[in-house]
């Protein structure tokens, strides 16, 4: 990122150098990301480029502004690519969306941008609760981006649902979501006998409980041993049963 303060002092400068690629950095500032347009900039023409920020804006901080937000989104301890031959406008983190997942399965969290990231930049994650749902560290917008999709894993719990808060921080600001994590289904299987131990076929089993187990059954379901002397119900809702 440029570092020469090229606002400032007057600038007569025409070589492939430093100087030149922020004075010019600073021009695409003017125009794209404050929005000033070229018959605008030209007619505030002045001796450096700080007191042609001065007249479009009133104010007198423009070096300053400028370089303050090329080093929030852009630390120089980073190298970059870039997409175009300028930066302007910078994203911003604009949403990091909540999801419901069921447990034991990997899904993808959406995360995205205001604006189109002409250079890569870095985000960094963070899950409140990584032993239920873990997330990468980091994860990169490569240039011409605005959305990605970050990879949860969300680990295999029982017991009622979980509520696991993510957070995305990037260039001073944190957005936050969250992820419900749901039980997966279970079964329960096993064996009748009387009571000498011998396997019984083909004997009836009534399950109960305090909600509805499956869809049209309400809160009992019938299931009968088979040829197996197996019995299995269809996936349900991990509670207590009585059997």
């Amino acid at each position: 990122m440029p570092q020469p303060n090229s606002a400032d002092p007057p600038v007569d400068d025409n070589h492939r150098d430093a100087t030149v690629g922020c004075t010019t950095a600073f021009l695409y500032y003017l125009n794209n990301q404050r929005n000033f347009n070229i018959q605008e900039i030209i007619q505030a023409g002045a001796e450096t480029l700080a007191d042609i920020y001065s007249k479009l804006t009133c104010t007198n901080d423009g070096w300053h502004s400028f370089i303050d937000l090329v080093n929030l989104h852009y630390p120089q301890t980073v190298t970059y690519s870039i997409q175009r031959d300028q930066i302007f406008p910078v994203a911003n983190l604009s949403f990091l969306s909540s999801m419901e997942l069921v447990a034991g399965t990997i899904g993808t969290i959406s995360l995205g941008l205001d604006s189109i990231a002409w250079a890569d930049i870095q985000v960094d994650l963070q899950s409140e609760n990584p032993a239920v749902v873990s997330i990468p560290s980091q994860i990169r917008f490569t240039p011409g981006t605005i959305t990605l999709g970050i990879p949860a894993n969300v680990a295999p719990i029982t017991g009622p649902s979980q509520t696991v808060n993510i957070f995305a921080t990037y260039a001073g600001t944190t957005l936050s979501a969250t992820v419900t994590v749901q039980p997966a289904a279970s079964i329960f299987q096993g064996y009748v006998t009387d009571n000498l131990s011998n396997l019984i076929n083909h004997a009836t089993i009534l399950c109960e409980s305090d909600i509805v187990i499956i869809d049209g059954s309400g809160d009992t379901l019938q299931v009968t041993t088979g040829s197996q002397t197996i019995s299995f119900t269809p996936p349900v809702t991990p509670v207590n049963y009585g059997v």
